[in-house]
């Protein structure tokens, strides 16, 4: 009996996969609907939050941005559009409105409150830029203290209270529709167990939607990833616990403080605390974020090796389930540079009154005449300089405009200088006349330009009274005039004397040849030596005449050339046969250092006058059995340079001015050297009037190198 009541009772183990299968079929069905409960209800919540929080984050960080960028180009006065840098930020809060989700999750929860908040958020956007084109304008930071300056950090603020407001009415309406959710959850959950045995082929469907919810899941937590690198480049972030203490720190962070990721871990934010804020202001901020709100301040720190930054705090707190927060997420950005601008600006508002009243003292003392007068031309500031130019008291002059002392006749030149102040912010300088009191006018030069003053518009201008220059540019005129003429009678003079003292040296040079050259009558040693001594100096005389005649052209403006190609080489070997026996004669060695054939520019007649001149020189000058040599090439610019060098006495440094000067031998006038002193300025007006240049360099007792440039024509085959 006993083994067959054993038999007819279910085994030990039968029992327990019964049980096992039972429990493991209401596990499936609570799985099923819990799945069911991930995919219809939480994951498009859980999406929805996730996308417009990150949105919201995104807005709230273009707004930091385009306050970045608004005072960066205002303190490096960059040209900016402003509504480049607000309109994004228009455009996301647009985006948002416009968004399916907001509405869909809102549709019972106070919609219209969220769309109101959003509209009220755009419309602070839109004051924002207003003021911020203002501020641009106008030059000034947010430290500035104008009206206008508070009224764009006011609504700043305001729109960035506004985004937290949207934030946290966001995050009630998920609580509520998460209470929803978890009664329709249960619901589901029971009509799921009824319905099993009807819909077990929904498992696998279920099964399904549940790895396309875990795969939508997985490409969320990639783009929450993605977000927090891009957040990490911009920002300082760190979480703390509820204590302060660090459990988390960016690079960024370990960059600005100088402190390793192992050496903040689980130190208080108390390790950056540089001294400057009072105990009470890190109490009131502790105070708010403990009551759940969000901070926002700006907070000097200090890094580990001792030196100071500043920081712009976003302090987050993170409610748990009790409605405490736990942690706290901090996001910063590096303001140090703004706020060593605040801290001169300070110091300039600081010094200001007592600048003003030290630049009208310094503007009243002035020699100079100083105005300030509106568009329409009323004076409303000017010196007693300008006031005594024009033979009024400062008072007397406040009755009158800018018209009323200006002639007539110069209303076209005054339009021309209205238009240049219009388009550039500035005139002049320009030469005018002013009306004295008595009615003579005075010469005056004015420059000037357009200021602005608490939205005023004014020109400030400068008045220097040039009589006294007028004087004497009308004395140099005179004096420029005469010199001119006495400079032309001086060249007419010499033309003529030269004229006529080449008739009498002509017929000296050719009798004394003719006594020389006298078969029929030969000439003792004596008087040979006589006749040698006459040839010589009529010969000198004779090329001192032709020298003044040539710069007697020069400076009457009747030299003419004749410019053409010339082959240097060619012109180099006339002039050497012409120049060779001179040499020879005063045992100089001529050379030439190049091969390589040039063609220039120049005149031929012209250019072996130069050439024949400089080489004379460097032989006269020269060294006893010294050398001439000649060295030309082609230059980076297109053109010849030929250098003549020769081994001589060289030039005194104290002399080099003075070696294109007429009638200046440099020191030589003593020695047995004969010359003119023309002969190189003529040259060198021979030159220039061919459109090249001349130089030199010397050092006494080590020689001379005079040198020409010439443009270059044609590169020839090299010999």
């Amino acid at each position: 009996m006993k083994q067959n009541t054993i038999s007819n009772q279910p085994s030990e183990p039968i029992k327990q996969g019964n049980t096992l299968i039972a429990v493991s079929t209401v596990m499936l069905f609570i799985l099923i609907s819990v799945l069911l409960y991930q995919r219809f209800v939480t994951k498009p919540l859980v999406e929805s939050h996730t996308a417009t929080t990150y949105s919201l984050m995104d807005t709230r960080s273009n707004m930091y941005n385009a306050h970045l960028r608004l005072e960066e180009a205002i303190i490096e006065n960059n040209s900016i559009e402003i509504e480049s840098i607000f309109n994004p930020v228009k455009q996301m809060i647009k985006d948002l409105s416009a968004k399916g989700s907001i509405y869909e999750m809102s549709l019972n929860y106070g919609g219209s409150e969220l769309n109101d908040q959003l509209n009220f958020l755009l419309q602070d956007i839109e004051k924002l830029t207003s003021a911020a084109k203002y501020r641009y304008k106008n030059k000034s930071t947010s430290y500035a203290g104008t009206k206008s300056d508070k009224t764009f950090d006011s609504t700043f603020n305001n729109s960035i209270q506004t985004i937290t407001n949207i934030e946290n009415l966001l995050k009630e309406r998920v609580s509520k529709r998460l209470r929803h959710a978890g009664y329709i959850l249960n619901i589901l959950i029971i009509f799921t167990i009824s319905l099993f045995g009807w819909n077990i082929s929904g498992i696998y469907r279920y099964s399904r939607q549940a790895r396309d919810t875990q795969s939508a899941l997985a490409d969320e937590i990639k783009n929450l990833s993605f977000h927090q690198s891009a957040l990490n480049e911009h920002a300082i972030v760190s979480l703390t616990d509820a204590k302060g203490n660090i459990t988390y720190a960016n690079d960024k962070f370990e960059q600005i403080s100088q402190y390793s990721l192992e050496e903040l871990i689980g130190q208080n934010h108390r390790i950056l605390k540089s001294g400057f804020h009072s105990d009470t202001f890190f109490k009131d901020m502790w105070q708010s974020i403990a009551n759940g709100k969000v901070w926002h301040g700006e907070i000097k720190n200090k890094a580990k090796d001792g030196s100071i930054y500043w920081v712009s705090s976003t302090i987050v707190p993170q409610i748990n389930e009790s409605g405490k927060p736990h942690k706290y997420l901090s996001i910063r950005t590096d303001i140090t540079h703004i706020k060593a601008l605040e801290a001169s600006q300070a110091l300039l508002h600081k010094d200001s009154l007592r600048r003003e009243k030290y630049n009208k003292t310094l503007l009243d003392s002035l020699t100079i005449g100083l105005a300030v007068c509106t568009l329409d031309g009323t004076y409303s500031y000017l010196n007693p300089a300008l006031a005594n130019m024009l033979g009024y008291s400062v008072e007397e002059v406040k009755g009158l405009s800018y018209w009323d002392v200006t002639p007539k006749s110069y209303a076209h030149d005054e339009r021309l200088q209205l238009e240049q102040l219009d388009s550039t912010g500035h005139y002049g300088p320009y030469e005018k006349e002013y009306i004295h009191k008595d009615g003579h006018h005075i010469p005056v030069r004015l420059q000037g330009l357009l200021i602005e003053d608490k939205g005023e518009v004014f020109i400030w201008s400068s008045i220097e009274d040039i009589t006294d220059i007028h004087v004497q540019q009308q004395k140099l005129q005179i004096a420029k005039d005469d010199a001119e003429k006495a400079n032309k009678a001086k060249s007419e003079f010499l033309s003529s004397m030269s004229h006529e003292l080449r008739t009498p040296l002509n017929a000296i040079l050719g009798f004394g040849q003719l006594l020389e050259n006298d078969l029929e009558t030969p000439l003792s040693e004596d008087q040979k030596e006589n006749v040698d001594y006459i040839l010589s100096g009529g010969q000198h005389l004779l090329s001192l005449v032709n020298d003044v005649l040539e710069l007697s052209a020069i400076e009457s403006g009747k030299l003419e050339v004749s410019i053409e190609s010339i082959n240097l080489s060619d012109l180099m070997d006339e002039t050497l046969v012409l120049i060779g026996p001179i040499a020879e004669k005063a045992n100089i060695k001529l050379q030439i250092k190049s091969d390589l054939v040039l063609a220039v520019n120049a005149d031929y007649i012209r250019l072996k006058q130069v050439l024949i001149n400089l080489t004379s020189n460097a032989i006269k000058y020269n060294k006893p059995e010294g050398t001439v040599s000649f060295e030309w090439h082609k230059t980076d610019h297109s053109t010849l340079k030929l250098n003549i060098t020769d081994t001589g006495i060289g030039i005194p440094a104290d002399k080099h001015e003075k070696v294109f000067s007429a009638f200046n031998r440099l020191g030589q006038e003593s020695s047995t050297i004969e010359g003119t002193g023309v002969g190189l300025v003529v040259t060198k007006e021979l030159i220039e009037a061919m459109g090249g240049s001349i130089g030199f360099d010397s050092e006494e007792g080590q020689g001379t190198t005079f040198w020409i440039e010439l443009p270059l024509t044609d590169e020839l085959e090299s010999v």
